[in-house]
């Protein structure tokens, strides 16, 4: 039952640099030293392989699956940190299991309840072969983790070919029940997983069997490092049911100090976490987790990761969904509106008083339309609308599971760019195997409302710190000089808090962040090192990426450093130079407690919305990804099609969230506006002041006229400056005295417009009702002007009749 794997020098070169795989540093993290290497002697038989304590696939399989199998494929991104502990293999090597395990369940049979389950507990106290024991209690003293990942998918055919390199099923065509494979390729993952275990001393134990087998094949692997080849040194085989298959995977890992795994146990449960956002993606065969996730981990964690896989509840909803009108879907969706022909049509009425979209003349191209051509468009239309919406409401039902708050509807938008759109044209090719690139963004946090009265009850905490230093001070001063410091202190400690938080503003305030998540073919990522150099990472700052930002009147740049515990890019976000000092004018401060929600609106980007979130799924086929290393960690910088199609989708995207969302994303009426007020209205005053100081009989006329101006906003100070220097001219005087009056100027052809437009109102009215109005207000006076309107019309009435009596 021996068998003999060579493959070369590989096991050794993996060994020696682990960066190749992505599990750790260039340091040896196999092994201690040469003399524990004990390949020869026979291993202990570890007790998750007995058939009576093991928990086998077949405890967990209820219908029947495929009977097609394939090997088991190898597959997900193996990027690592650069750390030289050999606590480094623990979160890879459980990464590669489960990525294995969840595309296993991904090839099964549809109509199966498809579960994997990773189960991480401290194992084995002893050094020599056969002397490891499970150890519940020993807890941070246990020298090992037993790391075992079960499945109930569709099994293994051939065992010995998976641990085998380059062997893997992912470069063939796509399986029944999933459209793409896993990240996966070169068929590396499990062998290596071998290699970077303790299996000369607790060799890997594999149990696996297909639908169409009677039992389940129970064997053992270690890698042979002086004879460089993974060998099989026992091999049995268990009954089983008629409609059970899986696998079940057991590895040993070392383990070094407590506070080492726990911080690398952060990094796996935030890793695993992810999976929640990869169940969105499920449902319209792009890969995905189509499988509940159970992790284990009593050592660190009291409370198991779950991830519930869709289910029969989500596709009622789903079916219900689709069952839902036309008016409760436009509820949402019509708001999608063409931001830029609006803004445009809205910036050019704001400036001349036209309507620029108004069309006055007869369009005859409607006529071309006949009926049938309309009502397939509202149908596509519909049909288009209602899918959309639909995805947008499993991902935000995703996000709030991975997030752990609330996502709403109307604060996510979707869009999905293919990366080769001429292979839909020229190749039959099905629309699963075309590759596409999909981007969520998502706008959650605490609302405005929220901030607001948080920033009160800390006005409330300082206030009451703040008089309890005088409370000794104040026991000798009389009731009414009491309530005189009090109301003082108050004004005091209002106006020190609002310069702490508007005048000394921290980027927390205006400021917000941005994290972006991974996936390849609806498989997370794990980040590392390597993500720095990921186009997908490096696309959003981007030259063309920063284009699209400054539409929105944003800017990104990276993050100095990331915060501890979390593992994705992240990202600042911040208002473009443009946009930052019209805020910074006053117009975004929270005490402004106005009731135009459009002057709310114009705000901080900080103040709108608290963080993003941005999903980027690459879907295709394995051979057809363009991972360039063996980690598979990263999508190249320079790909053309991928960097089209990311700032593609990044538009749209952003466009989209806009017309869900108006208030999160400035339109481009309020940034033209806004460019108006903070860069030509500046600049014409400054010159306007330019040309003032050159001719001094000008200069009194205006500085007069500005002084005697009845509409005047110049507070006391200004004033004063101007009859101070009315012999000695200086621009930085005068020219915000301009400005102001530039922008008061701007707004009274609004206020004038809308006057005319209430007295073409009332001139529409009868006249008759003008009349009596006016007879009404005149018989204030004395006038009996009502009862003269009345007897003119008797008049005119008799002498109408008496020229047609003589005409006859």
């Amino acid at each position: 039952m021996h068998s003999t794997h060579r493959v070369g020098r590989i096991l050794n070169t993996f060994r020696n640099n682990p960066t190749l795989g992505g599990f750790g540093s260039e340091n040896d993290t196999s092994s201690s030293n040469e003399n524990d290497r004990l390949a020869g002697a026979p291993p202990s038989f570890p007790p998750v392989v007995s058939p009576a304590s093991a928990p086998l696939p077949d405890k967990r399989s209820r219908d029947d699956g495929d009977s097609t199998a394939v090997p088991e494929a190898v597959s997900g991104e193996t990027s690592f940190p650069n750390n030289t502990s050999s606590t480094d293999a623990f979160p890879q090597i459980l990464k590669e299991l489960v990525d294995n395990a969840v595309d296993a369940c991904a090839a099964a049979c549809p109509s199966r309840r498809r579960r994997v389950r990773a189960v991480i507990e401290p194992f084995g106290g002893g050094d020599s072969v056969g002397g490891g024991t499970e150890c519940e209690d020993c807890g941070g003293n246990s020298k090992y983790l037993r790391i075992t990942v079960s499945d109930n998918g569709i099994g293994m055919r051939s065992v010995d070919s998976c641990v085998d390199f380059f062997r893997s099923s992912k470069q063939q065509s796509p399986r029944s029940g999933n459209g793409n494979g896993t990240a996966g390729r070169y068929g590396i993952g499990l062998t290596l997983c071998i290699v970077h275990s303790v299996s000369h001393i607790y060799p890997v134990t594999i149990t696996s069997s297909v639908l169409s087998r009677p039992n389940w094949e129970v064997s053992t692997y270690v890698a042979d490092f002086e004879s460089d080849v993974v060998r099989s040194t026992s091999r049995r085989f268990v009954p089983k049911g008629s409609n059970e298959s899986g696998t079940t995977v057991s590895v040993v890992v070392s383990s070094d100090s407590r506070r080492a795994m726990e911080g690398q146990w952060a990094r796996v449960a935030e890793y695993l976490g992810r999976y929640q956002l990869s169940v969105a993606f499920s449902r319209r065969g792009g890969g995905g987790t189509v499988c509940s996730l159970e992790v284990l981990a009593p050592t660190f964690s009291r409370v198991p990761l779950f991830v519930r896989a869709p289910g029969e509840e989500e596709e009622k909803e789903e079916e219900i969904r689709k069952m839902m009108k036309m008016e409760e879907v436009e509820k949402i969706e019509n708001k999608q509106i063409d931001v830029e022909e609006e803004d445009d049509g809205a910036y050019w009425n704001d400036w001349t008083g036209e309507d620029q979209n108004d069309n006055n003349g007869d369009d005859d191209d409607n006529d071309d339309h006949t009926h049938d051509d309309m009502q397939n468009f509202y149908d596509e239309k519909y049909e288009k609308d209602k899918h959309e919406l639909s995805v947008r409401t499993t991902i935000a039902k995703a996000a709030q599971a991975y997030l752990r708050r609330d996502v709403h509807v109307e604060n996510v938008a979707w869009s999905e760019w293919d990366l080769f759109p001429e292979r839909r044209r020229t190749r039959s090719r099905s629309l699963r195997s075309i590759p596409k690139l999909e981007l969520a963004v998502i706008a959650y946090g605490t609302c405005l409302e929220e901030r607001e009265e948080d920033d009160r009850e800390e006005d409330e905490c300082n206030h009451e710190q703040y008089l309890a230093q005088f409370e000794g001070e104040n026991d000798c001063i009389e009731e009414d000089d009491e309530n005189s410091i009090h109301s003082q202190l108050s004004d005091d400690i209002g106006h020190l808090s609002q310069r702490h938080r508007y005048q000394n503003k921290s980027p927390e305030n205006t400021d917000t962040e941005l994290d972006l998540v991974r996936l390849v073919n609806g498989i997370p990522l794990l980040d590392s090192a390597e993500a720095a150099a990921c186009g997908l990472v490096r696309g959003i700052t981007s030259v063309p990426s920063a284009a699209v930002w400054r539409r929105f009147g944003l800017e990104v740049s990276e993050r100095p450093s990331l915060e501890s515990g979390r593992r994705v890019p992240s990202y600042l976000v911040r208002d473009s130079a443009n946009i930052a000092p019209f805020f910074r004018g006053g117009a975004h401060q929270r005490a402004d407690m106005s009731d135009d929600r459009d002057r709310q609106r114009h705000r901080p980007v900080g103040l709108r919305m608290s963080r993003i979130l941005l999903i980027v799924n690459v879907s295709a086929d394995p051979a057809s990804l363009p991972l360039p290393t063996l980690s598979k960690g990263r999508v190249p910088m320079n790909h053309g099609p991928i960097a089209r199609a990311w700032t593609s989708a990044l538009a749209d995207g952003l466009k989209k969230l806009q017309s869900h969302s108006p208030g999160l994303l400035l339109t481009g009426k309020e940034l033209m506006r806004t460019q108006r007020e903070c860069i030509y209205i500046p600049a014409l005053a400054e010159a306007l002041a330019g040309v003032l100081g050159k001719c001094k009989d000008l200069r009194t006329e205006v500085t007069e006229h500005l002084m005697m101006s009845p509409d005047t906003d110049t507070e006391g100070d200004d004033e004063a400056k101007m009859e101070n220097n009315n012999n000695v001219f200086d621009i930085d005087i005068f020219s915000p005295i301009i400005q102001k009056r530039l922008l008061l100027a701007l707004e009274k052809p609004v206020k004038e417009k809308k006057g005319k437009q209430t007295n073409k109102r009332q001139k529409k009215q009868p006249t008759v009702d003008r009349v009596d109005i006016d007879g009404m207000i005149e018989m204030d006076d004395g006038c009996n002007l009502h009862c003269d309107c009345e007897n003119k019309s008797e008049n005119k009435s008799e002498n109408k009749s008496e020229n047609k009596s003589e005409n006859k």
